[in-house]
């Protein structure tokens, strides 16, 4: 299962303009979006018994979970959140075997030398 949900910013400018409700908003989509996968890990549990080896769920992040640019204060904080639920998916399922993976999205324009080239 992949899990993307994902907003960024309503615009960018110093941290202390961001409205809550810029802040609700990204909450509602990132923060919320990575958690409620948690109903598709719970059927995956339960189908343990059909599907013993073939459970794994992908969160898509983003490079703003582990930037701090003041400029995009009003979604680093919320996609912080979303990687610490992949960590504690992680460490909730890893006795079922089931595989959590965190992977940061990058676009094209952030692309460099170290994650490589983006196509699309």
């Amino acid at each position: 299962m992949v899990s993307n949900a994902g907003l960024s910013a309503k615009s960018r400018g110093d941290l202390f303009d961001v409205s809550a409700e810029s802040y609700d908003l990204n909450f509602a989509v990132n923060a919320r979006g990575a958690f409620l996968t948690q109903a598709v890990c719970k059927k995956m549990l339960a189908a343990e018994a059909t599907f013993p080896k073939a459970r794994s769920v992908v969160l898509i992040s983003s490079s703003n979970a582990v930037i701090a640019a003041p400029e995009r204060g009003g979604v680093c904080d919320v996609q912080s959140d979303g990687r610490q639920t992949a960590k504690l998916f992680a460490i909730r399922l890893a006795p079922n075997g089931m595989a959590i993976y965190e992977v940061p999205a990058r676009s094209a324009s952030h692309a460099d030398d170290r994650c490589g080239s983006v196509a699309f």
